[in-house]
């Protein structure tokens, strides 16, 4: 599995923690394990993908899960999801995903950032280096 699913329910965040590479079988698993769980709704999510160095998504599978992803959360709370990426490819794709996941009705603020303090700090999280220092 290329997510490591953390959640925090005192903070009502999920923290994930992706490794290489990021596949469409693992991309479904996220989206059955976070985002269709009962249990994660209306929380937020911070995403490090900072170990990630290969993905093998097209731009149709990113437009797909982002159209899944918007179908999942259409009638629950607005969140945010942060994701963190380290190499320009993959922050690249991110981007694109973001892009996708607004007009596919997503009602997360996606934002892609390139350390991982922005990114806490931007989800009001304080202390911590990252996905790590949820458990």
């Amino acid at each position: 599995m290329p997510f490591e699913i953390r959640p925090d329910h005192d903070r009502k965040v999920v923290f994930v923690i992706a490794t290489s590479p990021v596949t469409a079988e693992g991309v479904r698993g996220y989206h059955q394990d976070v985002l269709a769980n009962p249990e994660l709704r209306g929380y937020d999510e911070l995403g490090d993908y900072t170990g990630v160095t290969g993905v093998e998504l097209s731009t149709d599978l990113l437009r797909a899960f982002a159209l899944e992803a918007g179908r999942i959360l259409k009638e629950l709370p607005r969140t945010r999801l942060a994701l963190v990426i380290s190499h320009d490819v993959t922050f690249g794709m991110a981007r694109m995903y973001a892009v996708f996941a607004e007009f596919a009705g997503d009602l997360r603020e996606i934002r892609v950032f390139r350390g991982v303090e922005e990114a806490r700090e931007w989800l009001g999280l304080e202390g911590g280096e990252g996905a790590e220092a949820a458990g």
